[in-house]
C-alpha cells in the first residue's frame, strides 16, 4: 500500500514538472488568422469587434450600422424605425437623417451628404465619414486586411518601436498563446500603438490593424503623444468667486404684458414666466408669451426664461410626443421661432407627472433641444425632484442647469401632514444629489417654496385624522397666525417657525415660510456651492425675502461666513406685508 501512495505522488510530482517546464519553456509557433474574410473587419483602439452586419462598403463610402455605433461609438445615437429617422446629439449638435435622402440636418440646417442613410433587414446604417468629425474619432480602412480601425481623437497616443528583428503579436498574454501577427524591427522598423500597460505586456495594434499582446522585451516606447484637449481646465461657476444666480417663476396665465415688480430688487435676476404648454402630442405649443414683458423685465436688468410645461394631467399625450422624434422636432422648432420672436434668454422645462417608462425619452429631448438653443445663445434648465422619471445625471450632463425642486415635501394628497420644505430635508436631497448620484454642484440650482401649506386635522380618540390641506401666501399665511392667535414656536429641525390653532373641533398646522426660513434654506447654497436658488413663485413673498436672497446670493461669500453671521440669531416671528413695488 505505502508503494501505491509513493508512486502515487511521484506521479504527481513529475506532472506538475512537466506542467512548469511546458509553462515556462515551450513556445507556441502556431499562427491564426484574426479578420474574417467574408465580413467588413473592425477595430476599435486594440479591440477587434465580433459581428458580421456591424458594417457596409458601397463605392468606397463606409456605412456603419446604429447598432454597433449605439453599443461602441455612441449610447445615445436614436434609430427610430416608425419614422425612419436616426437622431445623433452632441453637446453642440443635433444632426437629423432619415432613411433614402441625401440631406441631413445639423441644428435644423440642411447639409449635403454623400450616401443616403439605409435600412437593410430592419436595421439602419449612416455614413460614417459624415458622422466622424461629430463623435471626435477618426478611422482609417486598410484594404489589405479590410479592416476599419477607429480611434477616439481626445485620447493620449504611446506609440513604441520593435527592437527585435523577429517580435510577435499574441493573441493573450502568454507565449503559449498564437501568433497573430509578426512584426521585423531592425529591417523594416515595425511601430506598434499601446494601448494597455500590465506586468510583462503590453496590449497593441500593429500598422495593418492587428491586435493583441506583445512581450514588453521587444518593443522600446516612444514620447507620449498628449492630446492638448486633456489639459484644459474648465471653468465652472462652482468657483466661490461666481455670482449666484436668483429666479423667481411667474405664473401667468394669460398672455398679460404686465411684469410682477416695477423696479429693479436686488435679490431676483431673472424671471420665468410660465409661458409655454404643449398642446398635443405632435410637439405644437400653447403660448401665452408678449413682447412688452420681456422689453419690460429688460430694461429693468431681468433676464427671462420661460418655462415650458407639459400637460400635468395626461400622461399619454406626453408619452406620444416624448416617443416621437418628428413630435420632438416640431416642439424644438417652435421653441426655437418663439424663442427669437421675443428675444428670450433662457427655456426653464417643468415636465411633471410623466410616465416613469418615458426617462430615456425625456432625456433624448433634452439631448436634442439644449444644443440647439444653446446656438440661438440660451440658458437650458430642467427642473427635477426625485422621481423615477428623471435621470438625474444624465440630464445634469446635457442641460446647464437642473433646478432641484425642494418642496411638497408634504402635500395635499400625499396622506400625511408636515412642512412644504424641511431645511435637513431638503440638505439631505443636495447631499444625495452631489454625493450619491455624484452630480456637480454647479449644475444645481435650488428650487424653493414661496408658500405655506395649512393643514386641518381632526383628532379622535387619540387618532390624528387629516381633513385637508390648503397653499398660502407669505402674506395671507401670516395673517391665519395673527387672526387666529395661533401658538408660535421656532422649530431647529425645520428651521421654521411651527404654528398651531384650533377652530371649529380641527386642530389647523402650518409650517411657515418667510425671511427666515428662506434664509436658512438659501444657505445651502454656499454650504453645497451650488449655482442660486429658484423660487416658486414670485407675488408669493414678502419684503424681507428679497433682503435675505441677496445678502446670501450676492454679499455673504461662502458657508463659513454665513455660520459666523447667523450664530447668534433669535427667532421672532415678525408679520410682515408683501413687497411693495
Amino acid at each position: 500500500m505505502k508503494k501505491i501512495i509513493l508512486s502515487g505522488v511521484v506521479f504527481i510530482a513529475l506532472a506538475v514538472s512537466i506542467y512548469f517546464v511546458y509553462a515556462i519553456f515551450i513556445v507556441n509557433d502556431d499562427k491564426v488568422d484574426l479578420f474574417n474574410d467574408e465580413a467588413n473587419n473592425i477595430v476599435i483602439e486594440a479591440d477587434l469587434i465580433e459581428g458580421n452586419s456591424n458594417s457596409i462598403i458601397e463605392k468606397d463610402q463606409i456605412m456603419i450600422n446604429v447598432d454597433f455605433a449605439k453599443k461602441h461609438i455612441d449610447p445615445y445615437i436614436l434609430w427610430d424605425s416608425v419614422e425612419k429617422k436616426v437622431t445623433v446629439t452632441t453637446s453642440e449638435k443635433v444632426i437629423r437623417m432619415k432613411i433614402g435622402e441625401l440631406q441631413a440636418f445639423v441644428n435644423n440646417k440642411p447639409v449635403k451628404i454623400n450616401s443616403a442613410t439605409k435600412e437593410i433587414k430592419g436595421k439602419a446604417y449612416v455614413h460614417f465619414d459624415f458622422l466622424k468629425d461629430f463623435y471626435n474619432i477618426k478611422y482609417e480602412y486598410i484594404k489589405e486586411n479590410n479592416v476599419i480601425v477607429i480611434d477616439f481623437i481626445d485620447k493620449d497616443e504611446q506609440y513604441g518601436k520593435i527592437i527585435e528583428d523577429e517580435a510577435f503579436i499574441r493573441k493573450g498574454m502568454s507565449k503559449r498563446q498564437p501568433i497573430v501577427k509578426t512584426l521585423k524591427g531592425n529591417i523594416l522598423k515595425d511601430k506598434v500603438k499601446i494601448f494597455k500597460e500590465y506586468k510583462k505586456w503590453y496590449k497593441v495594434r500593429a500598422e495593418d490593424g492587428s491586435v493583441g499582446y506583445i512581450d514588453k522585451k521587444f518593443v522600446k516606447k516612444e514620447k507620449k503623444i498628449t492630446n492638448k484637449s486633456n489639459d484644459k481646465k474648465d471653468k465652472t461657476q462652482s468657483d466661490e468667486s461666481k455670482e449666484k444666480i436668483s429666479i423667481a417663476w411667474h405664473a401667468i396665465y394669460n398672455n398679460s404684458k404686465d411684469i410682477p415688480v416695477n423696479k429693479k430688487i436686488d435679490g431676483l435676476d431673472i424671471l420665468s414666466p410660465t409661458w409655454f404648454e404643449v398642446k398635443d402630442s405632435n410637439g405644437n405649443l400653447n403660448v401665452r408669451a408678449n413682447k412688452e414683458y420681456v422689453d419690460s423685465a429688460h430694461s429693468k436688468g431681468y433676464k427671462i426664461w420661460a418655462l415650458l410645461a407639459n400637460n400635468f394631467k395626461d400622461k399619454e399625450s406626453t408619452h406620444k410626443l416624448l416617443s416621437s422624434t418628428n413630435a420632438r422636432e416640431t416642439l424644438i422648432s417652435e421653441l426655437l421661432i418663439y424663442s427669437s420672436m421675443y428675444s428670450l434668454d433662457g427655456i426653464n422645462v417643468d415636465f411633471e407627472n410623466v410616465f416613469s417608462e418615458d426617462k430615456n425619452n425625456l432625456s433624448q429631448l433634452m439631448r436634442e433641444m439644449t444644443p440647439i438653443l444653446r446656438e440661438q445663445g440660451l440658458k437650458v434648465s430642467i427642473d427635477v425632484n426625485l422621481a423615477e422619471v428623471y435621470d438625474r445625471k444624465e440630464l445634469s450632463e446635457t442641460v446647464d442647469y437642473l433646478v432641484l425642486m425642494a418642496y411638497d415635501q408634504h402635500w395635499k394628497n400625499g396622506g400625511k401632514v408636515g412642512s412644504v420644505s424641511q431645511y435637513k430635508w431638503v440638505d439631505s436631497l443636495l447631499d444625495g444629489l452631489i454625493k450619491n448620484e455624484k452630480i456637480s454642484s454647479d449644475k444645481i440650482v435650488l428650487g424653493i417654496p414661496f408658500y405655506t401649506r395649512n393643514w386641518s386635522v381632526s383628532n379622535k380618540n387619540g387618532y390624528e385624522s387629516l381633513i385637508d390641506s390648503e397653499a398660502f401666501s407669505m402674506e395671507k399665511s401670516m395673517e391665519i397666525v395673527e387672526k387666529n392667535k395661533a401658538k408660535i414656536k421656532w422649530d431647529k429641525e425645520s428651521a421654521q417657525f411651527y404654528s398651531q390653532y384650533s377652530k371649529n373641533g380641527l386642530t389647523f398646522k402650518m409650517w411657515l415660510e418667510e425671511q427666515n426660513s428662506i434664509n436658512w434654506k438659501s444657505s445651502l447654497v454656499h454650504k453645497y456651492n451650488l449655482v442660486g436658488t429658484a423660487a416658486w413663485k414670485i407675488n408669493f413673498e414678502v419684503d424681507p425675502v428679497w433682503d435675505v436672497l441677496y445678502k446670501n446670493l450676492k454679499i455673504i461669500k461662502n458657508y463659513k461666513e454665513w455660520e459666523e453671521k447667523n450664530s447668534d440669531n433669535i427667532y421672532e416671528l415678525v408679520i410682515t406685508k408683501k413687497y411693495s413695488n
